[in-house]
C-alpha cells in the first residue's frame, strides 16, 4: 500500500515552486502590481495548495488484498441531496465537518472577488464556482475508481454546501469594496481601479 499526501516540506517546496513561476510570468506580462494585489496572489496560491491537500489527500493507492476486503463495501460516489447533512447531523450532532464544507470554498469567492475583472457578474461567479467544485468531486471519483479504494467520494452535498460558501465570500468582498477602496485596497469592484493592471 502507498499513501500519498502533503507535509510541512512539501507545502513550502510548492509554495515556492509556484511562486517562482509566479513571478516569471509576472515579469515577462510587465505586470505592475500594487502590495495588495501581490498579497492576494501569493495568498492565492497558498490556499490552492492547502486545498489540494484537504480535498484529494491523503491518497491511498495499491492497497492490499486485506485492506480490500474491508473497503469493498464502502461507496465511491453519494448521490441523494442532504443525505449525508442529514446523517451527520443525527448520527453526531457535530456541524463542524458541515461549516467546514460550506466554507471551502469561501476563499475562492474572495479571491474571485479581489483578482478576478470578470467576477462583476453574479452569473459568471456561480458558474465558476459550480463547475470547480463538480469538477473537484469529479476528480474524486476519477480517482477513486483508478486506485480502486475510496479515498475521497464524490458526495452530491459537498457541491450543495461548497457552491453557497463560495459566493458568500464573493458577496463580502463586494459588500465591502467601498470600504476598502477607502483605504485604497484594491476589488475588482473599485469605480477607480488603478492599482494593478492584473
Amino acid at each position: 500500500m502507498i499513501i500519498i499526501d502533503f507535509h510541512n516540506f512539501t507545502i513550502v517546496l510548492l509554495f515556492f515552486i509556484f511562486s517562482i513561476i509566479l513571478c516569471i510570468y509576472e515579469y515577462v506580462k510587465k505586470k505592475k502590481n500594487s502590495f495588495f494585489t501581490i498579497v492576494y496572489k501569493y495568498s492565492c496560491i497558498l490556499y490552492g495548495i492547502f486545498l489540494i491537500k484537504y480535498v484529494f489527500l491523503p491518497l491511498t493507492m495499491f492497497p492490499d488484498e486485506f485492506e480490500k476486503e474491508i473497503v469493498s463495501t464502502f461507496p465511491y460516489y453519494q448521490l441523494i441531496p442532504l443525505a449525508t447533512i442529514t446523517e451527520t447531523i443525527q448520527e453526531t450532532g457535530n456541524f463542524v465537518q458541515i461549516i467546514g464544507n460550506a466554507v471551502l470554498l469561501f476563499p475562492l469567492g474572495v479571491y474571485l472577488g479581489l483578482l478576478d475583472k470578470k467576477a462583476i457578474s453574479f452569473k459568471y461567479v456561480f458558474l465558476k464556482i459550480t463547475i470547480i467544485t463538480v469538477s473537484i468531486e469529479t476528480i474524486q471519483l476519477m480517482i477513486n475508481f483508478l486506485t480502486q479504494y475510496p479515498n475521497k467520494i464524490f458526495d452530491i452535498d459537498d457541491i450543495i454546501l461548497n457552491i453557497p460558501g463560495g459566493l458568500l465570500g464573493w458577496i463580502i468582498i463586494k459588500y465591502l469594496a467601498p470600504h476598502l477602496e477607502k483605504e485604497n485596497i484594491p476589488t475588482i469592484f473599485n469605480k477607480k481601479n488603478n492599482y494593478y493592471n492584473g
